[in-house]
Order: C-alpha cells, then sequence, then structure tokens
C-alpha cells in the first residue's frame, strides 16, 4: 500500500480536508508521510538498521521516493 501512496498518513488525510495535528501519535516530533514513517521514525530506523546488520548485501541508505524506485 505504501509504494502506491494508498497509506493515509497525515499529509494524504490533509489533502482530503481532515483536521489532524501533522505529528505523529507516537513520538509527537515530525510531520507525517511516508518518508518520515519509513526512513527517519526511530523504530523503523532500528527496523532498518537491525535488518542491515544481518544481510550480506549492501543496501544504500535512501529516502523513500528513491527507496521505492530502487525496489
Amino acid at each position: 500500500m505504501a509504494i502506491h501512496g494508498r497509506l493515509y498518513t497525515g499529509d494524504k488525510l490533509s489533502r482530503f480536508g481532515y483536521t489532524h495535528t501533522g505529528n505523529y501519535g507516537f513520538c509527537h516530533n515530525h510531520y507525517e508521510d511516508n518518508n518520515y514513517f519509513f526512513c527517519h521514525y526511530p523504530f523503523s530506523d532500528n527496523v532498518w538498521m537491525e535488518l542491515k546488520s544481518r544481510i550480506t548485501i549492501s543496501w544504500p541508505c535512501l529516502e523513500w521516493p528513491e527507496l521505492v524506485n530502487h525496489i
């Protein structure tokens, strides 16, 4: 769903006219979009770091749009 831009993150909901704080409910730090959720959110960052430490291939550090294109 995320690759196809179908997750209802804060940025998408605001385009539909829904009012929200613009901050994540979990960390209250950043504006909510796919890039933050998958690349910069502390939990996601820990998941990526753990995966990178367990696999034997080199994986580039990319922002969400570039990561989707890379896959």
